[in-house]
Protein backbone atom coordinates (compact mmCIF):
# COMPACT_ATOMS: atom_id res chain seq x y z
CA UNK A 1 0.00 0.00 0.00
CA UNK A 2 2.80 2.07 0.74
CA UNK A 3 4.64 1.76 -2.75
CA UNK A 4 1.12 2.18 -4.27
CA UNK A 5 1.02 5.50 -1.96
CA UNK A 6 4.15 6.85 -3.54
CA UNK A 7 3.03 5.91 -7.52
CA UNK A 8 0.24 8.57 -6.99
CA UNK A 9 2.43 10.55 -5.18
CA UNK A 10 4.75 11.11 -8.01
CA UNK A 11 1.70 11.50 -10.86
CA UNK A 12 2.88 7.99 -12.31
CA UNK A 13 0.31 5.71 -13.67
CA UNK A 14 0.83 1.69 -12.62
CA UNK A 15 0.60 1.05 -16.18
CA UNK A 16 3.61 3.31 -17.24
CA UNK A 17 5.72 1.75 -14.40
CA UNK A 18 6.68 -1.33 -16.56
CA UNK A 19 7.38 0.97 -20.29
CA UNK A 20 10.77 0.23 -21.07
CA UNK A 21 11.51 3.93 -22.18
CA UNK A 22 14.91 2.83 -22.81
CA UNK A 23 14.46 0.69 -25.83
CA UNK A 24 11.77 2.80 -27.23
CA UNK A 25 14.54 5.58 -28.58
CA UNK A 26 15.75 5.53 -31.84
CA UNK A 27 18.95 3.59 -32.25
CA UNK A 28 20.79 6.63 -33.57
CA UNK A 29 19.80 7.84 -30.09
CA UNK A 30 21.07 4.68 -28.46
CA UNK A 31 24.05 4.51 -30.58
CA UNK A 32 25.26 7.97 -29.17
CA UNK A 33 24.91 6.77 -25.80
CA UNK A 34 27.08 3.65 -26.54
CA UNK A 35 29.56 5.87 -27.51
CA UNK A 36 30.18 7.46 -24.14
CA UNK A 37 30.15 3.98 -22.49
CA UNK A 38 33.62 2.25 -22.05
CA UNK A 39 33.72 -1.02 -23.49
CA UNK A 40 32.90 -3.06 -20.21
CA UNK A 41 29.92 -0.54 -19.49
CA UNK A 42 28.51 -1.17 -23.07
CA UNK A 43 28.41 -4.84 -21.91
CA UNK A 44 26.77 -4.78 -19.16
CA UNK A 45 23.83 -3.44 -20.83
CA UNK A 46 23.45 -6.92 -21.99
CA UNK A 47 21.91 -7.69 -18.73
CA UNK A 48 18.65 -5.34 -19.44
CA UNK A 49 16.70 -7.14 -21.43
CA UNK A 50 16.73 -10.38 -24.02
CA UNK A 51 16.38 -7.75 -26.69
CA UNK A 52 20.09 -5.88 -25.21
CA UNK A 53 22.08 -8.96 -25.36
CA UNK A 54 23.67 -8.42 -28.26
CA UNK A 55 23.34 -4.35 -28.72
CA UNK A 56 26.59 -3.37 -27.81
CA UNK A 57 28.05 -5.70 -30.53
CA UNK A 58 25.60 -3.27 -32.82
CA UNK A 59 27.62 0.30 -32.42
CA UNK A 60 29.28 2.27 -34.42
CA UNK A 61 32.40 2.70 -32.05
CA UNK A 62 34.80 0.50 -29.91
CA UNK A 63 37.10 1.84 -27.76
CA UNK A 64 39.80 -0.62 -25.47
CA UNK A 65 41.47 0.95 -22.56
CA UNK A 66 43.83 -2.48 -21.03
CA UNK A 67 44.81 -0.49 -18.35
CA UNK A 68 41.20 1.15 -17.14
CA UNK A 69 39.55 -2.00 -17.52
CA UNK A 70 42.51 -4.04 -15.53
CA UNK A 71 41.98 -1.11 -12.79
CA UNK A 72 38.48 -1.43 -12.67
CA UNK A 73 39.11 -5.34 -12.10
CA UNK A 74 41.47 -4.52 -9.50
CA UNK A 75 43.66 -6.25 -11.64
CA UNK A 76 47.58 -5.55 -12.62
CA UNK A 77 47.38 -6.15 -16.02
CA UNK A 78 44.23 -7.46 -18.60
CA UNK A 79 45.44 -11.09 -20.13
CA UNK A 80 45.86 -11.12 -23.71
CA UNK A 81 42.54 -13.38 -24.21
CA UNK A 82 40.34 -11.37 -22.68
CA UNK A 83 41.27 -8.49 -25.07
CA UNK A 84 41.17 -10.43 -27.85
CA UNK A 85 38.12 -11.54 -27.07
CA UNK A 86 36.09 -8.45 -26.85
CA UNK A 87 38.41 -7.28 -29.90
CA UNK A 88 37.75 -10.57 -32.26
CA UNK A 89 33.79 -10.56 -30.80
CA UNK A 90 32.95 -7.22 -31.51
CA UNK A 91 34.85 -7.29 -35.42
CA UNK A 92 33.16 -10.50 -36.27
CA UNK A 93 29.37 -10.35 -34.50
CA UNK A 94 29.18 -6.02 -35.44
CA UNK A 95 26.19 -5.54 -37.65
CA UNK A 96 26.66 -1.90 -38.34
CA UNK A 97 29.23 0.33 -40.39
CA UNK A 98 32.38 0.76 -38.21
CA UNK A 99 33.36 4.36 -37.33
CA UNK A 100 35.83 4.62 -34.79
CA UNK A 101 38.62 2.14 -33.26
CA UNK A 102 40.71 2.62 -30.62
CA UNK A 103 42.60 0.37 -28.54
CA UNK A 104 45.81 0.82 -25.31
CA UNK A 105 46.82 -2.24 -24.74
CA UNK A 106 50.60 -3.99 -25.52
CA UNK A 107 50.06 -4.31 -29.27
CA UNK A 108 54.25 -5.14 -29.89
CA UNK A 109 53.52 -8.18 -28.05
CA UNK A 110 50.86 -9.87 -30.15
CA UNK A 111 51.16 -8.13 -33.62
CA UNK A 112 49.68 -10.93 -35.32
CA UNK A 113 46.41 -10.25 -33.79
CA UNK A 114 46.86 -6.41 -34.34
CA UNK A 115 47.75 -7.18 -38.05
CA UNK A 116 44.83 -8.92 -38.38
CA UNK A 117 42.52 -6.35 -37.03
CA UNK A 118 44.16 -3.51 -38.57
CA UNK A 119 43.19 -5.12 -42.06
CA UNK A 120 40.06 -5.79 -41.36
CA UNK A 121 39.38 -1.89 -40.50
CA UNK A 122 41.11 -0.49 -43.31
CA UNK A 123 38.44 -2.42 -45.42
CA UNK A 124 35.71 -0.53 -43.49
CA UNK A 125 34.22 2.45 -43.54
CA UNK A 126 36.68 3.67 -40.48
CA UNK A 127 36.75 7.51 -39.72
CA UNK A 128 38.49 7.47 -36.39
CA UNK A 129 41.71 5.12 -35.64
CA UNK A 130 43.44 5.16 -32.52
CA UNK A 131 46.85 3.14 -31.54
CA UNK A 132 48.47 3.49 -28.16
CA UNK A 133 51.35 0.97 -27.35
CA UNK A 134 51.51 0.11 -24.06
CA UNK A 135 54.84 -1.49 -23.56
CA UNK A 136 58.56 0.39 -24.51
CA UNK A 137 58.82 -0.78 -27.57
CA UNK A 138 57.52 0.39 -30.86
CA UNK A 139 54.78 -1.46 -32.29
CA UNK A 140 55.60 -1.70 -36.08
CA UNK A 141 52.23 -0.20 -37.70
CA UNK A 142 51.45 -2.71 -40.55
CA UNK A 143 50.97 -0.93 -44.21
CA UNK A 144 47.09 -1.59 -43.95
CA UNK A 145 47.12 1.47 -42.36
CA UNK A 146 47.66 3.68 -45.37
CA UNK A 147 44.72 1.64 -46.99
CA UNK A 148 42.15 3.79 -45.14
CA UNK A 149 39.86 5.28 -47.45
CA UNK A 150 37.98 7.64 -45.12
CA UNK A 151 40.21 8.06 -42.11
CA UNK A 152 39.34 11.62 -40.90
CA UNK A 153 41.07 11.38 -37.36
CA UNK A 154 44.57 9.33 -36.84
CA UNK A 155 46.02 9.02 -33.53
CA UNK A 156 48.90 6.87 -32.57
CA UNK A 157 51.47 6.69 -29.33
CA UNK A 158 54.36 4.47 -29.38
CA UNK A 159 54.70 3.16 -33.04
CA UNK A 160 57.05 3.00 -35.66
CA UNK A 161 55.76 3.98 -39.08
CA UNK A 162 56.96 3.69 -42.50
CA UNK A 163 55.26 5.29 -45.43
CA UNK A 164 54.95 2.29 -48.24
CA UNK A 165 56.11 3.71 -52.03
CA UNK A 166 52.04 2.82 -52.83
CA UNK A 167 50.25 4.88 -50.64
CA UNK A 168 49.36 8.30 -52.11
CA UNK A 169 46.72 10.46 -49.70
CA UNK A 170 44.70 10.45 -46.63
CA UNK A 171 42.16 12.84 -48.50
CA UNK A 172 39.53 13.00 -45.66
CA UNK A 173 41.99 13.59 -42.81
CA UNK A 174 41.42 16.29 -40.71
CA UNK A 175 43.43 15.48 -37.11
CA UNK A 176 46.93 13.47 -37.06
CA UNK A 177 48.38 13.05 -33.45
CA UNK A 178 51.56 11.72 -33.42
CA UNK A 179 53.35 10.81 -29.94
CA UNK A 180 56.26 8.76 -28.84
CA UNK A 181 56.64 8.15 -32.62
CA UNK A 182 59.28 6.79 -34.70
CA UNK A 183 59.56 7.92 -38.14
CA UNK A 184 62.19 10.04 -40.25
CA UNK A 185 62.05 13.37 -41.63
CA UNK A 186 60.83 12.28 -44.87
CA UNK A 187 57.84 10.37 -44.07
CA UNK A 188 56.75 12.73 -41.62
CA UNK A 189 56.47 15.43 -44.35
CA UNK A 190 55.21 13.11 -47.05
CA UNK A 191 52.41 12.47 -44.49
CA UNK A 192 51.63 15.95 -43.63
CA UNK A 193 51.59 16.78 -46.98
CA UNK A 194 49.36 14.07 -48.13
CA UNK A 195 46.51 14.75 -45.91
CA UNK A 196 45.23 18.59 -47.65
CA UNK A 197 42.19 18.72 -45.51
CA UNK A 198 44.38 18.72 -42.33
CA UNK A 199 43.25 21.14 -39.62
CA UNK A 200 44.58 19.88 -36.01
CA UNK A 201 48.67 18.40 -36.13
CA UNK A 202 50.05 17.45 -32.53
CA UNK A 203 53.71 16.50 -33.24
CA UNK A 204 55.13 14.80 -29.42
CA UNK A 205 58.66 13.46 -28.94
CA UNK A 206 59.28 12.10 -32.67
CA UNK A 207 62.19 10.16 -32.58
CA UNK A 208 64.98 11.42 -34.19
CA UNK A 209 63.56 14.02 -35.71
CA UNK A 210 66.04 16.87 -37.31
CA UNK A 211 64.02 19.19 -39.77
CA UNK A 212 60.10 19.25 -39.22
CA UNK A 213 58.55 20.36 -42.66
CA UNK A 214 55.13 21.60 -43.11
CA UNK A 215 52.74 22.06 -45.60
CA UNK A 216 49.16 22.55 -44.40
CA UNK A 217 46.76 24.90 -46.81
CA UNK A 218 43.28 23.96 -43.88
CA UNK A 219 45.95 24.08 -40.77
CA UNK A 220 44.56 25.93 -37.63
CA UNK A 221 46.35 24.31 -34.89
CA UNK A 222 49.53 22.83 -34.55
CA UNK A 223 51.04 21.44 -31.23
CA UNK A 224 54.35 20.44 -31.64
CA UNK A 225 57.48 19.95 -28.41
CA UNK A 226 60.69 21.70 -28.91
CA UNK A 227 62.42 18.09 -30.32
CA UNK A 228 63.57 19.87 -33.58
CA UNK A 229 66.65 21.31 -34.77
CA UNK A 230 65.11 23.16 -37.18
CA UNK A 231 61.43 24.03 -38.52
CA UNK A 232 59.73 25.13 -41.88
CA UNK A 233 56.47 26.35 -42.63
CA UNK A 234 55.04 26.19 -45.63
CA UNK A 235 52.13 27.39 -46.88
CA UNK A 236 49.50 27.72 -43.92
CA UNK A 237 47.28 30.37 -44.66
CA UNK A 238 44.96 29.47 -41.59
CA UNK A 239 46.95 28.78 -38.77
CA UNK A 240 45.69 30.39 -36.13
CA UNK A 241 46.98 29.01 -33.08
CA UNK A 242 50.86 27.73 -32.48
CA UNK A 243 51.84 25.46 -29.09
CA UNK A 244 55.63 24.75 -28.52
CA UNK A 245 56.42 22.60 -25.24
CA UNK A 246 59.53 21.59 -23.88
CA UNK A 247 60.40 18.13 -25.38
CA UNK A 248 60.85 15.38 -23.08
CA UNK A 249 64.34 13.93 -23.72
CA UNK A 250 67.41 13.05 -22.00
CA UNK A 251 69.64 15.59 -21.11
CA UNK A 252 72.49 14.59 -23.10
CA UNK A 253 69.42 14.06 -26.14
CA UNK A 254 68.43 17.24 -25.81
CA UNK A 255 69.16 19.22 -29.20
CA UNK A 256 69.41 23.14 -29.70
CA UNK A 257 66.95 24.80 -31.75
CA UNK A 258 67.76 27.37 -34.50
CA UNK A 259 64.88 29.98 -33.13
CA UNK A 260 66.39 32.31 -36.31
CA UNK A 261 64.82 29.65 -38.39
CA UNK A 262 61.66 29.33 -36.10
CA UNK A 263 60.67 33.74 -35.56
CA UNK A 264 60.98 33.31 -39.56
CA UNK A 265 58.57 30.89 -40.03
CA UNK A 266 56.13 31.95 -37.16
CA UNK A 267 56.48 35.78 -38.56
CA UNK A 268 55.34 34.46 -42.13
CA UNK A 269 52.16 32.98 -40.66
CA UNK A 270 49.91 36.31 -41.19
CA UNK A 271 46.74 34.35 -39.58
CA UNK A 272 48.74 33.60 -35.62
CA UNK A 273 46.41 34.60 -32.78
CA UNK A 274 47.64 32.37 -29.94
CA UNK A 275 50.86 31.75 -29.10
CA UNK A 276 51.92 29.03 -26.44
CA UNK A 277 55.57 28.67 -25.48
CA UNK A 278 56.76 26.29 -22.17
CA UNK A 279 59.84 24.86 -20.93
CA UNK A 280 63.76 26.10 -21.16
CA UNK A 281 62.99 25.58 -24.83
CA UNK A 282 62.63 29.36 -25.19
CA UNK A 283 66.69 29.65 -25.16
CA UNK A 284 67.86 31.07 -28.14
CA UNK A 285 71.27 29.44 -28.37
CA UNK A 286 74.24 29.07 -25.49
CA UNK A 287 75.63 31.12 -22.39
CA UNK A 288 75.88 33.85 -24.85
CA UNK A 289 72.64 34.03 -26.15
CA UNK A 290 71.35 37.13 -24.31
CA UNK A 291 74.34 39.06 -26.55
CA UNK A 292 73.58 37.07 -29.60
CA UNK A 293 69.66 37.72 -29.33
CA UNK A 294 69.96 41.23 -28.80
CA UNK A 295 71.85 41.41 -31.57
CA UNK A 296 69.27 39.61 -33.54
CA UNK A 297 66.38 41.72 -32.53
CA UNK A 298 68.45 45.18 -33.56
CA UNK A 299 69.43 43.56 -36.86
CA UNK A 300 65.96 42.83 -37.94
CA UNK A 301 64.32 44.85 -35.94
CA UNK A 302 60.96 45.96 -38.23
CA UNK A 303 61.83 42.90 -41.04
CA UNK A 304 59.41 40.72 -39.39
CA UNK A 305 55.58 41.39 -37.61
CA UNK A 306 52.48 39.24 -36.43
CA UNK A 307 49.75 41.19 -37.43
CA UNK A 308 47.18 39.46 -36.00
CA UNK A 309 48.92 37.71 -32.79
CA UNK A 310 46.52 38.90 -29.66
CA UNK A 311 47.21 36.24 -27.20
CA UNK A 312 51.16 35.07 -25.54
CA UNK A 313 51.42 32.43 -22.90
CA UNK A 314 54.35 31.25 -21.45
CA UNK A 315 55.51 28.98 -18.88
CA UNK A 316 59.02 28.58 -17.65
CA UNK A 317 60.32 26.33 -15.15
CA UNK A 318 61.60 27.93 -11.86
CA UNK A 319 65.22 26.62 -12.19
CA UNK A 320 65.52 27.51 -15.60
CA UNK A 321 67.14 30.97 -16.04
CA UNK A 322 64.97 33.05 -17.72
CA UNK A 323 68.05 36.24 -19.56
CA UNK A 324 67.26 34.82 -22.98
CA UNK A 325 63.73 33.77 -22.65
CA UNK A 326 62.99 37.40 -22.15
CA UNK A 327 64.59 38.77 -24.50
CA UNK A 328 62.60 36.52 -27.19
CA UNK A 329 59.48 37.61 -25.36
CA UNK A 330 60.24 40.93 -25.86
CA UNK A 331 61.08 40.43 -29.45
CA UNK A 332 57.84 39.31 -30.16
CA UNK A 333 55.75 41.60 -28.11
CA UNK A 334 57.67 44.29 -30.30
CA UNK A 335 56.45 42.82 -33.43
CA UNK A 336 52.99 42.28 -32.05
CA UNK A 337 50.85 45.16 -32.76
CA UNK A 338 47.49 44.06 -31.41
CA UNK A 339 48.60 42.01 -28.92
CA UNK A 340 46.33 42.02 -25.92
CA UNK A 341 46.39 39.22 -23.10
CA UNK A 342 50.62 38.01 -22.34
CA UNK A 343 50.11 35.62 -19.41
CA UNK A 344 53.47 34.60 -17.79
CA UNK A 345 53.34 31.82 -15.34
CA UNK A 346 55.77 31.29 -12.36
CA UNK A 347 56.73 34.67 -11.03
CA UNK A 348 60.18 37.17 -10.89
CA UNK A 349 59.39 37.58 -14.45
CA UNK A 350 57.82 40.67 -15.12
CA UNK A 351 60.38 42.83 -13.97
CA UNK A 352 63.01 41.42 -16.37
CA UNK A 353 60.72 42.24 -19.18
CA UNK A 354 61.97 45.53 -21.00
CA UNK A 355 59.10 46.12 -23.63
CA UNK A 356 56.31 47.83 -22.46
CA UNK A 357 53.22 45.91 -21.48
CA UNK A 358 50.98 48.48 -20.01
CA UNK A 359 50.42 50.27 -23.78
CA UNK A 360 50.94 49.57 -27.31
CA UNK A 361 52.35 52.04 -29.66
CA UNK A 362 49.03 52.49 -30.96
CA UNK A 363 47.79 52.94 -27.59
CA UNK A 364 45.37 50.20 -27.61
CA UNK A 365 45.26 48.32 -23.71
CA UNK A 366 47.45 45.35 -23.13
CA UNK A 367 46.95 42.97 -20.10
CA UNK A 368 49.36 40.89 -18.64
CA UNK A 369 48.56 37.96 -16.33
CA UNK A 370 50.51 36.72 -13.53
CA UNK A 371 50.18 32.94 -12.45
Amino acid sequence: MADMNQVMESGERPSELNVDRLSTLPWDVLNRIYGKLTIVDAVRTSVLAQDWRYRWLAQSGFTFDSQEIARRLNKDELSWDIVASAVNKFLRHNTSSIKSFSLKTHCSEHYPDMYQWIQYLSEQDVELLAICELCNSYFKMPSYLFSFVKLKSLSLTTCAVRIPTTFEKFYWLAELVLKDVSICDADLARLICSSPLLQNLWLWNIHGLKCLIIHGPRLTKLVIDSGFEDLFIGAAPGLVAVTIVAALRDPEDRVFINWHAVIRCLSGLVSLQTLVLSGDLIKIESAKAPKLSAKFIRGNWGRFCFPKLETITVTCPADISMGCAVNFIDFVISQSPNLMFLTIKKAGILDRISAPLSTSSNGSGRFVHML
